[in-house]
């Protein structure tokens, strides 16, 4: 029942109480006191319903917690009362209390809608900024960092001595220490009767470590090719020495060649000899 209602249901209850009283006040006195009733019961029922309305406009339904209150009887129509609980806190003998909720109970949570389409791409977002420099690495192995190479293209004939050893050619003098990867190659032409023999040396020692190139084929022309490794120390050079078994000076070397470059490490399978190894003996004379 609404608030409308129930005002409407208040004020029908209050003329039927009023009449009654009238109609009870009128059988009593005569007619003037009748009529003198009437004009004071008149202003009596203005006022009352004046009273019940403003009590009703006035009344907390539904209450501070959104509940209304009512009363019904328990036979016959079962009609129905909406009361107001600040005014009337229980129900009348003979009726029985009823109480509901303004606003319903919050329904179930819907069913989840379907996906919406993709949206534009964005735009590009600005530049971050720069990282921070990152720590210096380790220093890396030294790589090939200097070569040295000599030619000579003149003949050099050997010399006279049995034996003898002949500068054919020689490297610059080196401005780094370290471990040199060298090669060398000449053209010999070895007489009849004669053995010819190369190697490559420092300048500084001369040695011989064995590693000979040559032929003890006579009338011949040979390429004679050599390859070694040497520690050398700022300031030395390297040479390719030949030698004559025989000391004839017939034999030659023409075009002679090598390099010579630095290496960061050298890992040999043995270990160099360091003596002068016995030189190839020369063949008879016929």
């Amino acid at each position: 029942m609404t608030t409308d209602e129930q005002t409407t249901t208040t004020m029908a209850q209050m003329r039927e109480e009023i009449d009654d009283l009238q109609r009870r006040l009128i059988h009593k006195r005569g007619f003037m006191g009748r009529l003198r009733g009437r004009r004071t019961l008149a202003v009596l029922g203005s006022a009352t319903l004046a009273l019940a309305i403003s009590g009703v406009a006035f009344a907390s339904i539904p209450d501070a917690t959104g509940v209304i209150h009512g009363c019904y009887t328990t036979s016959g129509t079962h009609a129905l009362q909406v009361i107001d609980t600040a005014v009337k806190k229980v129900c009348p003998s003979g009726t029985t209390s009823l109480t509901w909720n303004q606003k319903g109970p919050k329904g179930a949570t819907g069913a989840t809608g379907a996906t919406g389409s993709q949206g534009p791409k964005g735009n590009t977002g600005a530049t971050g900024a720069t990282g921070a420099t990152g720590t210096q690495g380790p220093q890396g192995p030294n790589g090939i960092s200097v070569g040295y190479t000599g030619f000579n293209t003149a003949q050099v004939t050997m010399s006279s001595t049995p034996g003898g050893t002949t500068q054919v050619v020689r490297t610059n003098a080196v401005g780094t220490s370290g471990e040199y990867y060298v090669s060398a190659s000449t053209l010999l032409y070895v007489d009849s009767t004669d053995g010819v023999y190369c190697w490559i040396t420092p300048v500084s020692s001369g040695a011989n470590d064995g590693a000979l190139a040559g032929s003890n084929a006579g009338g011949n022309y040979q390429s004679a090719s050599m390859t070694d490794y040497f520690f050398l120390s700022a300031g030395d050079s390297l040479e390719v020495l030949c030698y004559s078994a025989t000391g004839d000076t017939n034999s030659h070397s023409y075009d002679a060649t090598m390099n010579a470059i630095l290496i960061g490490s050298s890992n040999a399978a043995s270990a160099k000899p360091a003596s002068h190894q016995p030189l190839p003996g020369a063949p008879k004379h016929r």
